[in-house]
């Protein structure tokens, strides 16, 4: 049976490395929070919350991670997963009003007496910490504040009892009143799993915010435009919610400072912002798993920090802008079920690359020689394209290269010897492209599946060729 405690009952979690004020501390706490529940369930199917996460995890190339499932088929599935560090989990609630003056024990007794006073069942002891008798600055577990009593931090991951065999879920709405916290400098109310409602506007206001992070959540409608006023913000994550509509234009225009941002697994439409030209400090742009249309900006080679490029699973097309060619630190660009167009460029300047995914598009042309200067290479897939020409047998060249999948394309001529017998290739899929000739020896036992579909290749693993 699902034991339902009011969150009024258990709002008071334990926090993270966590922030709230010392200061005029919860004025409307108590009309905020009426609603919010905390559910703690009989049963929580791991599996099925696995799938909800923004990245499958599926273990690949030296701790980068990507689904190798389906090779054939596309690799529909492929993600990327980067696991950012947070502090400590264990937080407490998206509170209202607090102010700048000292510490208000009225307030703190408001908390205590008409909070805590309506628990009638607290297994997780979520409250444990909060004692009347303690300044909320220094002893209450997820607050923290600054040498003035003021808050600057308010960090709530998804709630985790040690003392509960499964999580507890936090059902609510993130409250306008944050806005108010002018001085905050870092929001984390990231994988309550049932915060729903909207992103208020109001959080455009956190003029010193610089982490915003509300992912792994159920919130809907638009990414606010007031957001355009976080004007020292770092990290933007956004990922893994149900938000919809277009990103506003101009959002971009004065975050010179952004240097993440994950807006992955929502259902956002319209076009990439062309204000993102302005992120120059910006080193991983996560949006895949959307609707966005149009192409990608050929500006896009202005962000000469980026490291990790991540647009897969959207309605892209056109070219792939060769100006990425100028973005030297890039590791992984991952642009895998779009409708892109044109040849691959070159990518000559790209010489830190270790992922490139280009499955499930319509590219075209050869495969280019210049892929085999990229000494730090460990994965390339094309499956599924419309490419054309020969294997270049300089990519014997790639001696870091452990996957090599080009399935399903047009591809021609004999295999390189020097390209199957790399020493660290572990995947070597060619399958369904018009190849011929003998397969070379190679010491990697592939099977036949990664071969299969060239009628005019034969040999180990593929049956013998025929002999006149």
């Amino acid at each position: 049976m699902l034991v339902i405690i009011e969150a009024r009952d258990k709002i008071i979690a334990r926090l993270g490395d966590t922030l709230l004020p010392h200061t005029k501390i919860l004025k409307d706490i108590q009309d905020s929070l009426k609603d919010l529940k905390i559910e703690k369930p009989d049963h929580v199917d791991h599996n099925q919350e696995r799938e909800r996460r923004p990245y499958n995890r599926f273990q690949n190339l030296l701790g980068q991670k990507f689904n190798a499932k389906g090779y054939d088929r596309g690799w529909t599935s492929l993600r990327f997963e980067k696991k950012f560090q947070w502090g400590p989990s264990r937080t407490t609630n998206f509170f209202e009003e607090v102010g700048e003056s000292g510490f208000r024990k009225d307030n703190q007794n408001l908390m205590q007496g008409r909070l805590r006073s309506k628990f009638t069942l607290d297994p997780a002891e979520l409250f444990k910490t909060w004692n009347q008798s303690t300044d909320c600055c220094i002893k209450w577990e997820g607050v923290a504040c600054d040498s003035s009593g003021r808050v600057v931090n308010l960090s709530r991951s998804g709630i985790f009892s040690p003392i509960l065999d499964d999580p507890a879920f936090m059902v609510g709405t993130i409250s306008p009143s944050l806005g108010k916290l002018k001085f905050l400098r870092l929001l984390d109310l990231n994988n309550l799993k049932r915060l729903t409602g909207t992103i208020p506007p109001e959080l455009g206001k956190l003029s010193n915010l610089t982490t915003l992070n509300l992912n792994a959540n159920q919130l809907k409608g638009s990414i606010p435009a007031s957001f355009q006023n976080l004007r020292k913000l770092n990290k933007l994550y956004l990922n893994d919610n149900l938000l919809s509509g277009t990103v506003p234009t101009n959002i971009f225009q004065h975050m010179s400072s952004l240097t993440e941002i994950n807006l992955s697994e929502n259902q956002l439409s319209g076009g990439i912002p062309s204000s993102i030209d302005k992120l120059v400090s910006l080193k991983s742009l996560e949006l895949h798993h959307n609707n966005f249309s149009g192409s990608i900006p050929s500006t896009i080679g202005n962000l000469k920090n980026l490291v990790y490029l991540i647009l897969s699973n959207n309605q892209i097309s056109g070219y792939i802008p060769s100006s990425i060619s100028k973005l030297k630190f890039l590791n992984s660009i991952y642009l895998s079920n779009n409708k892109l167009t044109g040849s691959i460029p070159a990518l000559i300047g790209n010489t830190a690359l270790q992922i490139l995914i280009l499955d499930n598009n319509m590219l075209s042309g050869d495969l280019p020689k210049s892929f085999g200067n990229l000494a730090n290479l460990l994965g390339l897939v094309a499956t599924n394209n419309r490419l054309t020409g020969k294997i270049p047998s300089n990519f014997n060249n790639l001696k870091n290269l452990q996957n090599f999948v080009i399935s399903r394309n047009g591809l021609s001529g004999q295999i390189p010897s020097g390209v199957i017998n790399l020493p660290d290739l572990v995947e070597f899929i060619v399958s369904h492209n018009k190849l011929t000739g003998k397969i070379p020896p190679h010491k990697k036992a592939f099977p036949a599946s990664f071969f299969e579909g060239n009628s005019g290749l034969c040999d180990s693993p593929l049956p013998p060729c025929k002999t006149t």
